[in-house]
């Protein structure tokens, strides 16, 4: 269950979820479960798991999309995308960016990059085979820079820099990103 989508294979670029979003399981503000890439894009509104996963982009980042004897092992990769939402989910299930990342398997690792939660006190809810690499939390309002120095797209490389100061308060004062039209 997602707010844009409910499982991604594709990209999804510069979109925004504002509704509440309840589930059972693989619950994201974005979508349920990403086995492809979503960038530049937020969740404002509260996201809730019955069961297992839920995070404010992404329920499950990276998971196994078939249980039968030839198995397809999915990889989700997030770029620049920021959560302001509460997210409710039992146990360890649940996380500001991501409620489950990389439930999959070692050499299909998924990925965050460049990302940040407010009002949650976790990232990643469960962590199995995958990596964050410049995520934040509550401080992420004093990591514009850090935001803008990481890595844009696959190829591994810093190709723009899609954060700006949050300067009309659109955000609480939390970076935004440049689509956002903060003039």
């Amino acid at each position: 269950t997602g707010g844009i989508i409910g499982y991604n294979k594709g990209n999804i670029e510069e979109c925004i979820n504002y509704g509440t979003i309840i589930g059972k399981d693989g619950v994201g503000g974005i979508t349920g479960v990403n086995n492809g890439k979503i960038s530049k894009s937020v969740n404002k509104g509260s996201v809730t798991a019955e069961q297992y996963s839920a995070g404010g982009i992404v329920g499950t980042n990276g998971y196994n999309t078939s249980w039968s004897s030839s198995f397809c092992w999915g990889v989700g990769k997030i770029y620049n995308c920021y959560n302001m939402a509460k997210i409710t989910a039992p146990g360890s299930w649940g996380g500001g960016i991501v409620g489950a990342l990389g439930y999959n398997r070692e050499d299909a690792k998924s990925y965050i990059y460049n990302s940040y939660s407010i009002n949650t006190t976790t990232k990643i809810g469960t962590k199995t085979y995958g990596e964050e690499i410049n995520c934040y939390t509550t401080e992420a309002n004093t990591k514009l820079n850090e935001l803008n120095a990481g890595i844009d797209d696959e190829s591994g490389t810093d190709t723009e820099q899609p954060w700006v100061a949050d300067t009309t308060n659109i955000n609480s004062g939390y970076p935004v990103l440049s689509w956002q039209g903060n003039n």
